[in-house]
């Protein structure tokens, strides 16, 4: 392969007929992507999120405490719950951009690669465009994430200033698993690529590897803190007791399953892509230039691996390899040139983005099919139900109000802007951290439940009476596409 400097070629894709139909798309995607991030309705889990900011904390039982520290952080500086939820994904959303900008100037990388054509193909992947456009943990992870991976490639590459890009790339690491667990693989891959690569052991005599390495693990002393004090409530959550048969033997299919999801949320064209870069990068085990993203492709085979390895025991969520694609990203471009594969693939995306904007601002498009998925159908009609919840309180004289499902009673929290609304299930969730059950005996609740999480014996049992009060209806273009149930608990037994 023929190296190119940057004075050969145009990093940015932007020369010709071509560069302006490209900078139009991006354009395009943005508003597209923007308009979703303004006019959708909060998630249940972006909520839960927000409960987290409303108590702050060194960390919390479902993930390390960033999400929930950048939340706190913009709404101090005065913004409205909303905004201190999607204003931050939209920065970091631009974050990615520029750091994909960054990749696309180093050294070395192929005539076929440039900013827009990457900026392109990242926006409009299927699995990039869900978690980018959300007050997930995964849209921080992404940003700190791609940071970890540019300052690592420019000290493995011997690039001027390695060993501040080296620094750079350790904290933007611990920032990364600060956000979420799984970022830790670009450490994992990382080490491997220096491992595996004898063009790059000289790394291993270098001092400032290992106080690196030192730094990324310091940033994590937040966590580390939190589960000493709540007896490693969240690494015995992570590693075993969310994974469910995570004992029994390993079975095919959830592995079978893990990579139709894969296939489903990047598209077939993307993987097709993905195999011919592994391919290459296999077949020059010495190479070196940041075209073929050595870095990035064992970064990409520690997080697949792992997590398929995980999906030979458990559940797996399609995001959770999202590490693994990171490692893709600079070289989209190169892998993704073939007008077929990239056609298809701005296509599949395309038609996944327009979906998922409508679905989420204007109406469900699972009305047109059959019943509308439970994810969907939460993020409509709070205001509603808030409305009901507040008068039948009020009417009833409760003492305060619970929900049957840790996502849906943090939404019914942010609809109500009350920090103090409890969680029934019999899952423990973080709710379970900030409630001292002792001190509710004897009151009554509100308490809010719907067909996906209806009134269980377990939440019965936590009460002397429970009676049905009301039932409210959320319909979209005149339909009717979730009804939740109201009731009264009385005599709270915790």
């Amino acid at each position: 392969m023929t190296s190119h400097s940057p004075a050969t070629h145009d990093p940015n894709g932007t020369t010709g007929r071509a560069g302006s139909l490209l900078r139009a798309l991006v354009v395009l995607l943005l508003v597209i992507k923007l308009a979703q991030t303004v006019f959708a309705g909060v998630i249940v889990d972006e909520a839960y999120y927000w409960l987290w900011a409303q108590h702050p904390d060194w960390s919390y039982y479902d993930h390390p405490p960033m999400v929930g520290w950048t939340i706190m952080a913009f709404e101090r500086l005065g913004l409205p719950a909303f905004w201190a939820l999607r204003l931050p994904v939209v920065l970091t959303l631009l974050g990615d951009l520029w750091v994909i900008r960054a990749f696309a100037r180093l050294p070395g990388v192929r005539q076929a690669q440039g900013f827009l054509p990457t900026a392109l193909l990242f926006l409009i992947t299927p699995v990039f465009w869900i978690m980018t456009s959300v007050a997930f943990p995964d849209h921080l992870m992404v940003f700190f994430g791609l940071l970890a991976l540019y300052g690592f490639t420019r000290f493995a590459l011997d690039l001027p200033h390695a060993r501040r890009w080296l620094y750079f790339g350790a904290v933007a690491l611990g920032l990364a698993t600060l956000s979420k667990f799984n970022a830790a693989l670009i450490g994992l891959g990382f080490a491997a690529a220096i491992l595996l690569t004898p063009a790059w052991w000289r790394h291993l005599r270098n001092p400032h590897l290992y106080i690196a390495a030192l730094i990324s693990m310091a940033c994590l002393a937040p966590v580390f803190w939190w589960n000493i004090a709540n007896g490693n409530a969240a690494f015995d959550f992570i590693l075993y007791s969310r994974h469910h048969g995570v004992d029994g033997p390993p079975t095919i299919a959830g592995l079978s399953g893990f990579g139709f999801l894969t296939v489903v949320t990047t598209s077939p064209f993307f993987v097709i892509a993905t195999l011919v870069w592994i391919v290459a990068v296999l077949r020059r085990p010495v190479h070196t230039e940041a075209g073929d993203n050595r870095l990035g492709f064992f970064v990409f085979i520690a997080s697949t691996l792992a997590i398929g390895a995980l999906a030979l025991r458990s559940n797996v969520h399609f995001h959770w390899n999202l590490v693994a694609w990171l490692g893709f990203v600079p070289v989209l471009a190169v892998w993704l040139r073939h007008p077929i594969l990239r056609l298809g693939h701005i296509l599949y995306g395309a038609v996944i983005a327009l979906a998922l904007a409508i679905n989420f601002t204007l109406a469900p498009v699972t009305m047109l099919t059959g019943p509308v998925d439970r994810v969907t159908a939460w993020a409509y009609g709070w205001d509603d139900i808030a409305a009901a919840v507040e008068r039948l309180r009020e009417d009833e004289g409760a003492d305060f109000v619970a929900g049957s499902h840790y996502g849906t009673t943090a939404r019914l929290a942010l609809a109500l802007d009350d920090a103090d609304v409890r969680n029934l299930e019999s899952r423990q969730s973080q709710f379970d951290f900030w409630f001292d059950r002792s001190s509710a005996a004897g009151q009554s609740a509100i308490i809010r439940t719907d067909p996906f999480n209806p009134m269980t014996g377990h939440i019965r049992r936590q009460f002397e009476t429970v009676s049905k009060l009301e039932e409210v209806e959320v319909r979209v273009a005149g339909r009717e596409i979730l009804t939740h149930t109201l009731w009264l608990g009385e005599g709270f037994r915790p």
